[in-house]
């Protein structure tokens, strides 16, 4: 839960309303086309969808993947400690879900937003942004490296910016604390 909140904070879309009542986020296609019809309705507000996870509605039967590839305790048993685990589907999910994705993507909109075209400054905000530290020289070098070649390859610079973003948000320095 904390790892989808810090997303959603850095990329600028937290909603951070508290109470009410849970929001039933979308579920990945997967998962929707084994419910039968009217089991699980998604909160139609799509501002509601990025509130914080404890809002998020948990049924016992129908768990949203992302986080039960994160430990997060089932609901129909007490969990007295909560497990942690590094397994590759997370790595995969953090690399290719469309929440992962859609992240990037918003975080690239928010940073070209406010520093346009500036490769450099774009690094720079986006490291101060999504690991609350400088980018040193070396970082900067490899990041418009990066961008460069992703520009060629995406024919897109603001999907190579996503991309780069997608790389910051999978980092060890932003996922793990030291």
């Amino acid at each position: 839960e904390m790892l989808r909140d810090t997303m959603l904070a850095v990329s600028g879309q937290l909603n951070l309303k508290a109470g009410g009542p849970g929001v039933r986020l979308p579920m990945p296609k997967q998962v929707s086309d084994t419910l039968l019809k009217g089991q699980y309705k998604v909160t139609e507000d799509l501002t509601e969808h990025s509130r914080r996870s404890i809002y998020v509605f948990a049924r016992r039967n129908v768990r949203h993947p992302l986080f039960d590839l994160f430990d997060r305790p089932d609901a129909q048993i007490s969990c007295a400690r909560r497990n942690e685990s590094t397994t590759a589907p997370q790595a995969l999910a953090l690399l290719n879900s469309d929440f992962a994705h859609d992240t990037a993507a918003k975080l690239a909109t928010t940073l070209t937003q406010k520093h346009g075209s500036d490769t450099r400054a774009l690094i720079s905000a986006a490291t101060r942004r999504c690991l609350s530290r400088t980018a040193s020289e070396a970082e900067i070098a490899t990041g418009v490296a990066f961008i460069e070649q992703q520009t060629k390859l995406a024919s897109s610079f603001q999907g190579a910016l996503a991309d780069y973003c997608l790389a910051l948000l999978n980092s060890n320095e932003f996922l793990f604390v030291d």
